[in-house]
Formats: C-alpha cells, structure tokens, sequence
C-alpha cells in the first residue's frame, strides 16, 4: 500500500486473497502476484503438500479406459498413477511404482494391456495391482515373503462423478 502498511486486506475491511497462514500471503495483493511464486521451491513444496496431498485431484475419465485391459497413465502432483480397467470390467486407481524397488510399471500414457510389468525385476501384477508373482520367486524367503503384501499402491480416496475419476493422497482431507 502507499501507506507502507504490511497490513492484510482483511485487516483493512477488504476480504483477504489468502486464508490460511503460509508465510507466502506477502506474495499475492488484491490486484498483482509476485513472480516468485511461480519458481519458488518452497511454494511449490506447499502446493505439493496442502493441493497435492490433501485434495480431490482429476486422474481420468472412464471414457479414457472403454475396455477391459485399457488403461490410461496420469499424476497427482508428483506422484505417478494408473487409471486401468480391470480384466472384470472395475476401474481401478493405482500408483505408478513398483512395490518392489519403485520403478515405474507403466511406461506409456495409455493403451491396452493384459497385465502390468515392472521393466526393472519383471514383477507382474493383475489390473487391480495385486501381485502375481514377483521373477525367480524361488529366491524370497517362503516363510516371510507373502504376495499379499507387494500390491501396487493405490490412493487413501478414489472416486467417480458423472464418469470422472478422481482420488485423494490424504485419508483425512475433504469429502
């Protein structure tokens, strides 16, 4: 302001830009953005956490995977996912790492495939992420080893509005 005031805009009876307290407020004014918010690391490591990671996010329309065995590929902030249809018909959102070593399971944005592979060790796994089998499985320990328990990841929330699909990082964030 003119005055050299470092008031907020709701202190001055207008309504404020920023709601919450995130230390970037000095940023945003009612008719300008700062630059800086556009390259800040440290304002994109917010957006990750309080947008990414605690919102509703888009990850695919059912029209995008018509078909048993279709699937499409998409992100929630940095987090790589899958939008596939299950071999019985179910949509399914699953993320994009192997639970073997991390490595990326789907490498094109989309197509058509019976099952999913990790390229790295050729752990192959249903459409619904479960694990069929993990490559030379004679080489895990049998008594601590459970195929139950190497899933594909999948998002706290999924679901779908008038075909659209959408999932939710947090388990606590808005319905």
């Amino acid at each position: 302001s003119s005055s050299g005031s470092n008031q907020h805009e709701s202190e001055k009876g207008n309504p404020a830009v920023t709601t919450v307290d995130d230390g970037f407020e000095h940023l945003v004014s009612e008719n300008r953005i700062h630059r800086s918010i556009y390259v800040d690391p440290q304002v994109f490591e917010a957006e990750l956490r309080r947008i990414f990671g605690r919102n509703w996010i888009y990850v695919g329309h059912q029209s995008q995977v018509p078909t048993p065995g279709s699937f499409a590929a998409s992100w929630i902030g940095q987090q790589p996912v899958i939008l596939p249809r299950a071999l019985d018909g179910e949509l399914h959102v699953l993320f994009n790492r192997c639970s073997h070593r991390a490595a990326t399971v789907c490498q094109e944005r989309n197509g058509t495939s019976r099952q999913l592979r990790c390229d790295y060790h050729g752990w192959t796994f249903r459409l619904d992420g479960t694990l069929i089998a993990p490559t030379f499985a004679d080489g895990y320990d049998s008594n601590g080893f459970d195929v139950a328990d190497y899933s594909l990841g999948r998002p706290e929330q999924v679901d779908q509005y008038r075909g659209f699909v959408f999932a939710n990082l947090s388990p606590d964030g808005p319905t």
